[in-house]
């Protein structure tokens, strides 16, 4: 007899995502574990190499474990993974093209003469180069899924938690210039802050949408969050390898390696913003509602340029490392960081964003001091 495929209903998420954290912490702890005896073993510690490596290896960790997460989650898409698979074959054909043509007339060339044993080699060149691109997109998207799970299964726990606080603060209307909390805690101060709440606004009136699942992919979303992480990694680039605290440490090269590693977690702090935005969460405000999406992107950006002013200032002033060099630099960090962020983050919305929708909506249907639903859909924003 054969067995049923269960329905989504019927699978024991809380045991699958229990399996991905279980892989994750663990192979986490092996990595900590090797980049500890590694450094005793050296006879020279040094607490930044240790750093850079163990980033290097966190990486290798969001990889392995994304292999789970791409068994769970990868027929949950809103585009199915044939079509991405037709997509990485598409890119990794003109990058193996473009990539033949250039190394067999800039090298091959140089050292083969004989025009069958060219062609030959140019057949062998474009063959490796097409794997290679197919292989690298595959596990960036692996990565991905690694990424994504991880966060995921923390966005399903806070994010319900989060809007509830968030609906717990309220303004005084007899003093606008205080904040009134319904509860003690220093998660109300923080998170009022955090999302630029106006004090003249009763976040009581927090209300949200009644979302259903997507018919189709949204880029515009999409293009939004790439965005975002293009500038905050920029930002996260030039603190890195532009650091006059980091400059007798490693060469540019190196701590530009260090900025790519750190470049993962780029996702894991702009992605979770876009749940509000899905949502349309907003507060009652006197002349128009006061969307908590814009308040932390106006919180994050103000933050972003405060960071980065100071660090190009410092660097202006210190005028160590050509210009030429700096840009070779980070056009050599954006190459790995487009095609990593751009998986990632679309992992993300084709993967993760309606699952957890659907779950943060669960889970606030439950609780009666969740913010107020409208079964009004949003536009595509």
């Amino acid at each position: 007899m054969k067995r049923r495929k269960p329905s989504p209903k019927e699978i024991d998420w809380k045991k699958r995502d229990r399996r991905i954290l279980f892989t994750f912490f663990g192979l986490l702890e092996l990595i900590i574990l090797g980049v500890v005896v590694s450094e005793a073993l050296s006879g020279d510690p040094d607490l930044l190499r240790a750093f850079s490596n163990g980033m290097g290896g966190l990486t290798g960790v969001f990889s392995l474990t994304g292999i789970l997460a791409f068994i769970y989650y990868m027929d949950r898409g809103i585009v199915p993974m044939k079509r991405i698979a037709k997509s990485f074959a598409k890119i990794a054909l003109v990058g193996a093209i473009v990539s033949t043509v250039l190394l067999t007339y800039l090298e091959v060339a140089l050292v083969i003469e004989d025009s069958l044993q060219l062609v030959v080699a140019a057949l062998v060149i474009y063959l490796g180069m097409f794997l290679a691109f197919f292989l690298a997109l595959f596990i960036f998207m692996l990565m991905g899924f690694g990424v994504m799970a991880v966060l995921f299964i923390g966005q399903k726990r806070f994010t319900s938690e989060t809007l509830i606080s968030i609906k717990g603060i309220t303004a005084n209307t007899e003093d606008p210039t205080k904040i009134q909390v319904k509860k003690k805690g220093m998660e109300f101060p923080i998170l009022h802050w955090m999302y630029a709440i106006p004090d003249v606004l009763d976040t009581g009136t927090l209300t949200i949408d009644r979302v259903g699942p997507r018919d189709k992919f949204p880029w515009k979303p999409f293009l939004t969050a790439l965005k975002w992480e293009t500038i905050f990694s920029m930002v996260l680039a030039v603190y890195v390898s532009l650091n006059p605290f980091l400059l007798g440490w490693s060469d540019l090269a190196g701590r530009f390696s260090l900025a790519s590693n750190l470049s993962i977690l780029v996702p894991m702090f702009i992605l979770p913003w876009f749940i509000f935005l899905r949502l349309n969460a907003r507060i009652k405000g006197p002349v128009r509602d006061f969307k908590l999406f814009n308040g932390i992107k106006g919180r994050m950006a103000s933050t972003l340029i405060a960071f980065g002013t100071l660090i190009v200032f410092i660097r202006y002033a210190l005028r160590d490392i050509g210009a030429l060099e700096i840009i070779q630099g980070i056009l050599g960090f954006y190459l790995i960081l487009l095609a990593v962020i751009v998986v990632v983050t679309f992992v993300y919305f084709n993967n993760f964003e309606d699952p957890l929708v659907r779950t943060t909506l669960r889970e606030l249907e439950k609780r009666e001091d969740g913010p107020a639903m409208t079964a009004v859909e949003p536009e595509d924003l």
